[in-house]
């Protein structure tokens, strides 16, 4: 092997050597970009079921919400109506007992 044949094939080598190091290094960013791309869109992922479900929540306690002042309007509504009840029948009571006092 002569001198130049030797020249040739250490550049040779050592060409391929910082070629092959080079293919790993991309090779690794890739698979770096890769992994962080495929974090990035899982927790993107997550944020958004986690939004749904907070959206969804919230729907459901308004919806008790509303459920629970319908019952209260009701529940007054019904106790108005008793006590105007009480009233006029004490009134009717009282109208009685005057009636049968004047009569008696």
């Amino acid at each position: 092997m002569t001198e130049h044949e030797y020249t040739d094939t250490y550049y040779y080598k050592k060409v391929e050597k910082e070629r092959q190091s080079k293919q790993k290094q991309d090779g690794m960013k890739k698979s770096l970009y890769r992994i962080v791309s495929v974090l990035v869109a899982v927790i993107g992922s997550i944020c958004f079921l986690l939004a749904a479900l907070l959206y969804l929540f919230s729907n459901i306690i308004d919806m008790i919400a509303s459920v629970y002042r319908w019952i209260s309007s009701c529940i007054l509504t019904l106790q108005n109506t008793v006590s105007k009840k009480d009233r006029s029948n004490k009134k009717t009571a009282s109208t009685c007992e005057e009636t049968n006092l004047k009569i008696s």
